[in-house]
This record gives structure tokens, sequence and C-alpha cells, in this order.
């Protein structure tokens, strides 16, 4: 009996894989595969994990997953069992390794290259796996609630926070919007201040108030989404959707005017639109002096 790892170690969108080209005799010669192999004695499925990343690849990871085990059952070669993980999370520079040429490589070229049909498989499923929460969750008819804000300061601190892996379906409401699920953007008052159109901006964007980024700008949303969903989003939430949220008769007069159209204008003026006016139940509450 024989007890490998192998682990697909993430940077965003990309996978970083070992082209087998180097051993004579390499069962897995020109192949592209992920980071592992055999333990060692007394190693654990981690031990051997951390040790094998380490040797082939100069990284130390920090984070990473145990997904399972693959039994290998043959009358030619000992039973196997491979312990897989995912990582996202490491420290270090990439080294040369003995064994092949290590590359990054994106995530829609993979099964373009020589590989195992095991590869193709356990990497469908990945992918699966880290959109079926999404997929669940617009069966079931729940609604996200979204403080789109946090980008202007998450953007900073999530990739060290989360690694790759996970940031790749973070933060992702252009993948709620196209799956169909209800959204309702709030601003995280008084943690952030209240003022909507930085969110907005900030969910078009996918940049911070100075103009860093984008991020994940795969994940943004149209003004006219990112708006939709702090009105007519809002209302749905609050079971209100039959009184408010949009303007049309017969619906509760709340509306603002600004000095601009947020749906045509440059996406960065969105941070810089002034409200001129906010009316509730068709009083104005708000003036702006100068208009």
């Amino acid at each position: 009996m024989i007890n490998t790892t192998l682990c697909y170690i993430r940077r965003g969108e990309e996978y970083l894989m070992l082209h087998r080209i180097k051993k004579k005799h390499d069962l897995n010669q020109d192949k592209w595969i992920g980071i592992g192999g055999k333990f060692e004695d007394g190693e654990s499925p981690e031990d051997c994990l951390l040790r094998e990343a380490r040797e082939e690849t100069g990284l130390t990871l920090t984070g990473y997953r145990y997904r399972g085990i693959v039994t290998f059952v043959s009358d030619r070669w000992p039973t196997e069992y491979m312990h897989l993980f995912t990582a996202d999370g490491f420290t270090g520079e990439l080294k040369e390794c003995d064994e092949g040429v290590l590359e990054w490589i994106p995530k829609g070229r993979l099964l373009e290259l020589p590989h195992w049909e095991g590869d193709a498989i356990f990497l469908a499923l990945l992918d699966r796996e880290e959109a079926l929460l999404r997929r669940r969750m617009a069966e079931l008819d729940v609604t996200a609630f979204v403080q789109p804000v946090f980008i202007n300061g998450d953007m900073h601190i999530a990739p060290g926070r989360l690694g790759g892996n996970r940031l790749a379906h973070s933060y992702a409401w252009g993948d709620m919007e196209r799956l169909g699920l209800h959204m309702a953007f709030g601003t995280d008052c008084p943690v952030e201040r209240f003022h909507p159109l930085e969110g907005v901006y900030c969910a078009v964007t996918r940049r911070d108030f100075t103009g860093n980024g984008p991020f994940l700008p795969e994940q943004a949303l149209t003004p006219y989404q990112a708006l939709y969903a702090y009105t007519a989003g809002g209302a749905y939430a609050s079971g209100e959707e039959r009184i408010k949220g949009r303007i049309r008769s017969g619906l509760l007069a709340d509306f603002l005017l600004v000095d601009r159209n947020l749906l045509t204008c440059p996406p960065e003026e969105l941070l810089s639109a002034r409200v001129l006016r906010t009316y509730v139940g068709g009083a104005c509450v708000f003036r702006d002096p100068s208009f």
C-alpha cells in the first residue's frame, strides 16, 4: 500500500502546474500535474503536503484544504491512496524543480495541455463545488445583503487573508447577478459613511476611492444593476416591492435628484456625483443650497 499527496496550488484564476520533463523513465513523462509525492515514514497527509510543496516549489503553504482520498486499485501495482488537497495561501518564491518545469497556468488552458484523465475529473469537480453555493442560493430564492463600499478597503487586505482560491469567488456580485439572485445593497452605516453613491462607484468600477484597481473586475456591475440593488432590491428584501423601490404611478414617491446622469456618466464620476434634492413620500426633505 502506498500513500501519496496531490495538491493544486491556486493563484487567482491560475494553477501552479509541474511539467514532468526532467526525470528519466518517469511515469508522468510530459504530463502537466499538480504538486505532491509519497509519504515518508511517520508523516501525516498534511506533513507530506507541506514537505513536498517546499521541496518541489520552494513555497511554504499557509492556506490549504483537504479534499478527500482517491483510491487506485490495480493488479500490476500496489494499492495507492492519494490524498487530494487544494491550496490558496503561500509565502516564498518559486524555485527550480529537479522533476520538471513549474509554471502558472490559466485555469482555462489546463485541459489543453497533456494531462491525466483523473486531473480533468478533479478540476471539474472543484469548479462545480465553488459555484454550487451561488447556484443553491438562486434555487432557494435567497436575497444577498451586500455592502459594495467594502471594496474600498477590502481590496487591500482580502488577498492576504483569503488566498487566491477563496478570493476568486468572493465579492462575486457579477456572478450573483448572472444567476438571477436577489441583491439588496446597503452602506454598512455607521461603520461606513451613509453614502450610497460611494457603493455604486465601488460596485461599477471595482476600484478604491483613489482609483486603485480594478479588484476582480469580472464581477463588476453596470450602473443600472447597482442602482437597482440599492432601490428595488432593497424594497424586495423588506417585502415592500409593491409600494416602493421604483418611480411608478401608485408607489411611494421616494426619489432624489442628482447633478448628472448616473447611467451614462463616466464611471469614475459616480464618486463625485452630488445629490441636489431628496424626496420622501413626495415631500422634499433635503435641498442642496446651491440648487
